[in-house]
């Protein structure tokens, strides 16, 4: 029977080992970091979450401190207002394909958006990689696809700080006079 059919009353259950309420607080959290629709640029308020479920504003607290189970209804409230997101991914193990199908569309909305969160701020190294500003996460990519070496990056840098400067100073030839030559 499929979340949906049981009662709407009943609360929500976790998988089995794991405290409901923390669970269910650590994905709300999670999905509300990242999930929130493009359009709306930021997460979901309180307010919005206790309007969208019913809920008043201490309750959602409540549920996103970890400190009650929602009922099915509000979970399906709630998980209503994340794309494709279904109740299930609030109580099922990180291993069912519910989770990680959401949590793999989270990881891509966090890239996208630069919300690498605390463990990969820019210099930080995790398993001997450093994290580095999207820019320059950019510039690396870049880099990487034209077949570049660190030398070539260091010699189209010299010529474009030598035009400008060249530029600046008024010592640049225009455009018709290098056709001429």
């Amino acid at each position: 029977m499929s979340s949906q059919q049981r009662d709407a009353a009943e609360p929500l259950r976790a998988s089995e080992g794991q405290d409901a309420a923390a669970l269910f607080a650590r994905r709300l959290n999670r999905l509300n970091a990242h999930g929130y629709p493009e359009s709306q640029g930021r997460p979901y308020t309180n307010q919005e979450l206790a309007r969208a479920a019913g809920l008043s504003d201490s309750q959602v607290s409540n549920l996103r401190n970890g400190k009650h189970v929602p009922k099915l209804n509000t979970a399906v409230a709630l998980a209503a207002l994340y794309k494709d997101v279904r109740v299930e991914y609030f109580a099922a193990p990180d291993d069912d394909p519910c989770v990680r199908e959401v949590e793999a569309r989270l990881r891509a909305v966090e890239g996208m958006r630069g919300d690498q969160g605390p463990a990969l701020r820019v210099g930080a190294e995790i398993n001997g990689i450093v994290a580095v500003h999207p820019r320059e996460g950019v510039r690396i990519l870049v880099q990487k696809a034209a077949g570049l070496t660190d030398k070539d990056l260091e010699v189209l840098g010299k010529m474009a700080e030598f035009l400008r400067e060249a530029n600046a100073a008024g010592d640049a030839v225009p455009d018709e006079q290098q056709k001429d030559a």
